[in-house]
């Protein structure tokens, strides 16, 4: 492609280039949140913070940019909308009687993002987001063999009760705030790890070295 626009909620509200370094380069733009596209095929986003150097405005309308700097013509939209969680493997009753839910990219209530609060012997490998996903989801499948092995270096991995376990999940809504954000964990996730294997007796050099590269 000769022009690659990104739009995102993490893109600052400018109009700006990405480092020659990424992609080919020059052809990248970052742009605000998308606020919609018209029946014309223009896609409109959020206002641009302050004024644009001359320089970006140039290069970009001889890229191929819309009129003004808060509109493009695009060929394609590829939407990268994230996904939801669906829990269809427990029957209705089963989820009340656990109290499980899953709503608004939340699955409540999971103690260390993994067990379910309720009944610990259930575990939910794979949720928290934003993260390297098989070497974490590989610490958790670790983590879950040791506790249902009752391994002796994962004594007390679960807490000592029900209540102390949905305390850890208030205390994580509290500490995230959006529902959507619960299990977020991004650069967290590297101490999140070391978290699960110090609970389950498995933390070693390799994994006490894991940092953000």
């Amino acid at each position: 492609a000769e022009r690659v626009v990104v739009c995102d909620k993490a893109c600052a509200a400018s109009l700006e280039r990405f480092p020659s370094t990424t992609a080919k380069a020059g052809a990248v733009w970052r742009r605000p949140r998308l606020r919609a596209l018209d029946g014309e095929g223009r896609a409109h986003f959020e206002a641009v913070e302050g004024k644009p150097s001359p320089s970006a405005v140039a290069a970009d309308a001889a890229a191929g940019g819309g009129a003004d700097e808060a509109t493009e013509r695009p060929d394609v939209v590829v939407m990268c909308t994230g996904y939801d969680y669906w829990l269809p493997f427990f029957k209705a009753e089963v989820a009340r009687a656990l109290q499980l839910t899953s709503t608004r990219r939340r699955v409540h209530p999971l103690y260390l993002q993994l067990f379910c609060a309720t009944a610990p012997s259930i575990a939910l490998v794979g949720v928290p987001h934003s993260v390297v996903p098989f070497p974490l989801f590989d610490v958790q499948a670790r983590l879950v063999a040791r506790v249902l092995a009752s391994h002796p270096g994962a004594q007390g991995a679960l807490g000592a009760s029900e209540a102390e376990r949905l305390e850890w999940v208030r205390q994580l809504y509290e500490r995230q705030g959006r529902p959507e954000d619960s299990h977020h964990l991004g650069d967290m996730q590297w101490d999140y790890c070391r978290d699960l294997a110090r609970r389950g007796g498995f933390l070693d050099a390799t994994l006490e070295g894991t940092e953000v590269v």
